[in-house]
């Protein structure tokens, strides 16, 4: 098992660390403005 553990973590953070980088990165740095879709019945 101590020969696995290694390579388990290596994998681990080899799935992990790209998908919380993507997430830290998508993170928005301000609020964000949402706007009316154009073209809508409502009038």
């Amino acid at each position: 098992m101590s020969l696995l553990y290694p390579l388990f973590l290596a994998g681990f953070a080899a799935v992990a660390l790209p998908i919380v980088f993507h997430m830290i990165r998508r993170a928005p740095s301000g609020r964000t403005v949402l706007r009316p879709k154009s073209g809508g019945a409502h009038r």
